[in-house]
């Protein structure tokens, strides 16, 4: 009995088809695993291979005939090489498959093309056949590992003998064996049909081997670290059975959560054993399971085995074990964070309480507060207009009696004259200070937008006159404009630029400058002078109240105007300080909120 070789391609061919059938169901099952795609492009280029060799003889189809034939099976090997690389995510030789399709191109055109040699084509589709085979064997025993390692060999195996097969049978055309017809019943032309068929049920029945075992491999691995994580969760794990609540497992964490042993609870209901203190609990996180799936951080009170209760935050899914609905609980014990919230909630009730009384309390005072205030401001006017009075009337007769009993006065009772007028006028001038003290702590904050520029400038027209305004050399830069009372500021530089003018006053040169110094974020507005300046050892003293650094022979003044500024720079929320050395000048500065409401 012999073999027919076209018996043998259509079988080549139909067994191709059922391999691109179960690579197919394999890429769909399978789709993430990278090379099976590769597969099916073997076994489809392989089988379109087969079938243009039937058409070999074929009138006017025979020079396509053989190039697609040969092409296809050559393209198909190559494709079973790349995915078995992609399939153990190895690099593949992309250089050397390249080479060997080129040199395969251009020898089997020449011997078709230019020089019809059948042999010669053989023994270049044996060589190519055999040496992608060899590297694929070769490539393949470097990628063996893990579960498909057993079947990884055998399919090196299978790749070994078919490589092994088209070398001998090459070199056996080489050495003047002659293939003839590729439809000859020769047994020295049967064999690559034979091998063929053998081979690629053999590499098939591998592949698929090879994907199973991996995906089982994953499975189980999947299955190990599932079960990791189930018994080392903190959290307590409890899987049961959807319909009637039987323990099918716990981990741990809910032994230790529950006192319950897992030999305690595997095969009771969590009815029976009594692990919610409220039976009813169970049936609203059921019908919650039903209606959307899970359930997330329900608190419910749970019964442990010695009959304490605890409160547990649990979440649950249904999941689905041999086809039958499951609940997956994780519970945590959040009694305590129970506990503190509550104390938390009481506490905060407690404190809206206190808050509540204090507020009253501290409308009351400010209420009392505000009227003694208003109280004590009237007593000052009134007083200071009541000492104001007699004081006018002292300076007033003194006056008289210097300008018109002048001549019966010797010169020492015109000196006390004088004397007595200073001190009315001193004390006048102490009377108006404290009043204006009194009006800088008390007066009400009118806030807006303040051209603090064009504010220094009229408050030096108020302090010197204008046939003074000469001698002095007065400068003001561009100042940022301030978010504050205008009147009250217009106060600061007023008090400041009088204490200027004043210790400038016995100097050739008179120079006083109003500028802006920026530190980081904060706006200081300077003051700077030529006068002869103050000791900074005693600095702190300078913004107090009746605090003189200068003898009152030299300089006149009642010590407060400096207690002024610092007060309105106060209650703008701004901070004041001063620089100097003496006969080098002072410089005095304050900050004050910037326009737009951002503290300076």
């Amino acid at each position: 009995m012999t073999l027919d070789v076209r018996t043998l391609v259509v079988l080549l061919a139909v067994g191709h088809l059922l391999q691109i059938v179960v690579l197919s169901l394999q890429y769909a099952v399978f789709r993430s695993y990278k090379g099976i795609g590769w597969w099916l492009l073997w076994s489809g280029s392989v089988a379109a291979g087969v079938g243009f060799m039937l058409l070999r003889q074929v009138p006017g189809l025979r020079v396509t005939a053989i190039l697609c034939q040969n092409g296809f099976l050559v393209f198909g090997v190559a494709c079973l090489y790349v995915g078995l690389m992609r399939f153990h995510e190895r690099e593949t030789r992309r250089l050397l498959v390249a080479a060997i399709l080129v040199l395969y191109s251009a020898g089997i055109s020449f011997f078709l093309l230019v020089v019809d040699d059948i042999d010669a084509r053989s023994a270049i589709i044996g060589t190519t056949l055999s040496v992608i085979a060899l590297v694929t064997a070769w490539d393949l025993r470097a990628a063996r590992a893990g579960a498909t390692r057993v079947t990884a060999s055998f399919l090196c195996l299978v790749l070994l003998g078919h490589g092994l097969f088209f070398a001998w049978r090459a070199g056996m055309i080489l050495a003047g064996a002659s293939t003839a017809d590729v439809f000859s019943t020769s047994a020295f032309n049967l064999g690559p049909y034979v091998d063929a068929f053998i081979v690629s049920n053999l590499l098939t029945f591998g592949l698929i081997l090879m994907v199973n075992q991996r995906s089982h491999a994953e499975l189980r691995e999947a299955r190990d670290h599932f079960m990791l994580l189930f018994e080392t969760s903190p959290d307590a794990v409890l899987i049961t059975r959807a319909d009637d609540g039987f323990c099918r497992n716990v981990n741990v964490g809910f032994e230790v959560l529950s006192g319950y042993r897992r030999n305690d609870l595997l095969g009771r209901s969590t009815l029976d054993l009594g692990l919610y203190a409220e039976p009813a609990s169970r049936d609203t996180v059921v019908a919650e399971l039903r209606a959307r799936g899970s359930v997330s951080n329900a608190e419910i009170v749970f019964r442990r085995k010695d009959g304490s209760h605890f409160v547990g935050s649990m979440s649950a899914r249904v999941i689905q074990l041999g086809d039958v609905p499951h609940v997956m609980s994780v519970t945590r014990d959040v009694t305590e964070q129970k506990r503190v919230e509550e104390e938390l909630a009481r506490n905060a009730v407690e404190i809206r309480e206190l808050n509540a009384g204090l507020e009253k309390r501290v409308a009351a005072r400010t209420a009392e507060l505000s009227e003694k205030n208003r109280e004590l401001e009237s007593f000052v006017y009134t007083i200071a207009h009541d000492l104001r009075a007699p004081l006018r009337a002292i300076d007033g007769f003194s006056g008289i009696l210097q300008e018109a009993h002048s001549d019966r006065l010797d010169p020492e009772g015109l000196r006390l004259l004088s004397r007595v007028r200073a001190g009315a006028e001193r004390m006048d001038q102490l009377i108006r200070d404290l009043l204006e003290y009194a009006r800088a702590g008390t007066a009400e904050l009118r806030r807006g937008e303040v051209n603090l520029s064009a504010l220094a400038r009229e408050a030096f027209q108020d302090v010197v006159p204008g046939e003074s305004r000469g001698g002095i050399d007065f400068a003001v830069g561009d100042l940022p404009a301030a978010f504050g009372d205008a009147v009250l500021l217009r106060v600061v530089f007023h008090q400041l630029l009088a204490n200027a003018v004043k210790f400038t006053a016995s100097l050739p040169e008179r120079r006083i400058e109003v500028r802006a110094v920026r530190e980081g974020e904060t706006v200081w507005y300077e003051l700077a002078d030529s006068g002869v300046g103050f000791d900074p050892a005693h600095v702190e003293k300078l913004f107090g109240m009746f605090q003189r650094l200068h003898a009152r022979d030299g300089f006149t003044g009642t010590g407060i105007g400096l207690a002024i500024v610092k007060r309105i720079v106060e209650r703008h929320g701004g901070r004041v300080r001063a620089e100097g050395a003496v006969g080098r000048g002072a410089t005095f500065a304050f900050t004050i909120p910037q326009a737009g409401g951002d503290d300076a």
